[in-house]
């Protein structure tokens, strides 16, 4: 009896192998799966990375019922996760951990994970960056954050947990000087009465939550652009079923978990998309452009994540023109200054808030330091006969573990060119006129900086000043 049992686990060993080489080869591989995952940027389009995502989503549903069974088996069972990312709440919830290395939303909400005083301090410097950037032009800034779904509802956590003082949270938050910020915790938390907020089994506010965050927003914008938002019964509110949500999808079970989730659609909406209407709302989209001729406030300019796609229709009533660019943690410039819109509203989901950090693009970046370089304390100046010299002259700087050094490089090209600055997620190029000395300005984030070099020759020695903010 004993053989027979042995040599059936062996064939089923096998088997088990042969089907994992199988899925690789005529699934993964055939599909170009790799060409699938790339991505643009440090930071991830989602909740993930994009391997992971592309990976988790080719196994969920009914594709691979053998491994999506097995995850199955496992969370039923031993509440064990096929993915270490998602926490198992009370109720069917379902909640984020750690997304990427860095930022863990579960510790984030609990007031585990403080910010630590640098991180702060250069979240301030990119907020400041763009106000200072976008008033220069004549418009107004103002940063909004979106809550987290653990910050909300929390008492669907485990037991284990304890959750945090929400105002200790909020204070931890970034607060840039002279910087308008409108932080929709404490108003979602009070709307709670009016039905789930969340989904329970997505990282994202549903339509009704989207509905009291936009309600919520359109009272704390600055007055010349407040309006009393339209109420709930100017819509109509369905709860339908719905497939779950990219926590499911983790946990390959989102045929499974599926829940009941509100649809909210104004019943006589003015606003209407006139550019780029066909394209879906993802990362790196072009931007939406709705337009509504009997509304009283100006344009506006809204950079968002993933939290914004539903809340679209309902600000939309309120300005003439309302345009809608979706970027992971970005900044618009180039969209911004082609459209002057009167205000620009920089929308972050809180948890985006720690962990990798965006880098604002050059014009925004050079605005700020060309005004403020000089404020700095100098820490090094130097003339070098070359590029690679002034790149090693700078890696020897030392700087305080809360300090970011700041370089000024005198340039003088020979003809028209430009300075590319190689990082170790992309080439970052700045214009270099020719016969003339151009100032450009990198903030040297340290080890992530790679290598320096122009196109072309430069007519004369490289000036090296450094600063410490």
């Amino acid at each position: 009896m004993k053989q027979p049992v042995q040599t059936l686990f062996v064939f089923v060993f096998l088997a088990m192998l042969g089907c994992g080489g199988w899925l690789y080869w005529y699934v993964f591989a055939e599909s170009k799966f790799v060409e699938k995952a790339k991505w643009e940027g440090h930071a991830p389009a989602g909740i993930t990375n994009a391997y992971e995502q592309e990976f988790t989503r080719q196994l969920s549903g009914q594709r691979h019922p053998i491994v999506t069974g097995l995850a199955a088996l496992k969370w039923d069972a031993l509440d064990i996760s096929f993915i270490r990312k998602v926490e198992k709440g009370r109720e069917g919830w379902l909640f984020l951990k750690e997304e990427v290395p860095g930022r863990n939303e579960l510790l984030q909400s609990l007031g585990i994970r403080p910010y630590r005083d640098l991180e702060r301090k250069l979240w301030n410097l990119i907020i400041t960056q763009r106000a200072e950037w976008a008033g220069s032009l004549g418009m107004r800034y103002v940063m909004v954050v979106v809550p987290n779904k653990t910050t909300v509802y929390p008492e669907y956590l485990p037991a284990r947990y304890r959750p945090a003082n929400v105002e200790l949270i909020n204070r931890s938050l970034p607060d840039p000087p002279g910087v308008m910020v409108i932080n929709l915790t404490r108003d979602l938390i009070g709307q709670k009465s009016l039905g789930q907020l969340y989904h329970k089994n997505d990282t994202h506010w549903n339509e009704l939550g989207a509905f009291a965050g936009y309600q919520s927003l359109m009272r704390a914008l600055p007055p010349e652009f407040r309006e009393t938002p339209l109420p709930l019964d100017s819509a109509e509110l369905q709860w339908v079923t719905e497939p779950g949500g990219d926590l499911a999808r983790l946990l390959l079970m989102d045929h499974v978990l599926v829940e009941k989730a509100p649809r909210v659609a104004l019943r006589n909406p003015r606003a209407k998309c006139e550019i780029n209407c066909d394209e879906p709302f993802g990362p790196w989209m072009a931007a939406k452009h709705f337009r509504n001729p009997r509304a009283r406030l100006p344009k506006v300019f809204f950079d968002h994540d993933s939290f914004f796609k539903t809340v679209t229709p309902f600000v939309a009533e309120h300005f003439q023109e309302t345009i809608f660019s979706w970027v992971w943690q970005g900044f618009h410039q180039d969209v911004i200054e082609a459209t002057r819109p009167a205000l620009v509203v920089d929308e972050f989901v809180e948890r985006s808030l720690i962990g990798d950090r965006p880098r604002n693009v050059p014009p925004v970046l050079q605005h700020y330091w060309q005004q403020h370089f000089n404020t700095l304390p100098q820490v090094a100046q130097q003339a070098c006969h070359s590029l690679r010299q002034a790149f090693r002259q700078i890696e020897m700087i030392r700087a305080e573990k809360d300090e970011l050094p700041v370089v000024a490089l005198e340039l003088t090209p020979a003809s028209a060119t430009r300075l590319i600055v190689e990082y170790d997620d992309k080439e970052v190029f700045y214009p270099l006129e020719a016969g003339k000395k151009n100032t450009i300005y990198l903030e040297w984030e340290r080890p992530r900086v790679k290598d320096l070099r122009v196109e072309g020759e430069l007519k004369a020695p490289v000036w090296v000043r450094v600063g410490v903010y």
